[in-house]
């Protein structure tokens, strides 16, 4: 959906023109690779991207053009896991985190728009780091997206809201 990939490329791009200094980026959701390659049109020193499904790595080559080949960029490394998972257990710091999982009434996809989770990934934040939070918002109730904002604004005081497409 065209949606989805202007809003991909959004999330790549916005931390990183906020935070042009930013050295170490995580990324939550692999899928087709556009936000890890807009991420990797700028100047990082890494990119750790959590994906559940091992398959997205070959899928992704379907859009190995408009993801730039990050796949192949040595910054880049694809770690197949539980996104949840590997945040508790990570001790890394991170300049920026892109979270874009699927919808959050996905089966198992719930808890990484959680409170807990929320709290980890501020622990994994450097000094100063942005995280950005991709939701879908047109295929969620209003009631889900007020339940998400609330579990955001309970951890992270100062944030923004954008909407890169109209719903």
């Amino acid at each position: 959906n065209y949606r989805d990939m202007t809003t991909q490329v959004f999330a790549g791009h916005l931390p990183m023109l906020v935070r042009p200094d930013a050295r170490e980026v995580l990324i939550v959701g692999y899928a087709s690779g556009i936000t890890a390659g807009a991420v990797g049109r700028h100047d990082v020193s890494g990119i750790d991207c959590v994906e559940i499904e091992p398959a997205m790595r070959e899928a992704s080559q379907f859009f190995a053009e408009e993801n730039y080949h990050i796949i192949d960029d040595p910054r880049f490394r694809l770690i197949v896991d539980d996104a949840r998972s590997y945040v508790l257990g990570s001790k890394k710091k991170y300049d920026v985190i892109i979270s874009e999982p699927s919808n959050p009434w996905v089966s198992g996809v719930s808890s990484l728009f959680t409170v807990e989770f929320y709290r980890r990934v501020d622990q994994q934040l450097a000094d100063d780091g942005i995280f950005v939070q991709w939701l879908q918002i047109y295929e969620i109730s209003n009631e889900l997206k007020v339940s998400i904002l609330r579990a955001l604004d309970t951890v992270f005081a100062d944030y923004a809201v954008y909407a890169a497409n109209e719903a």
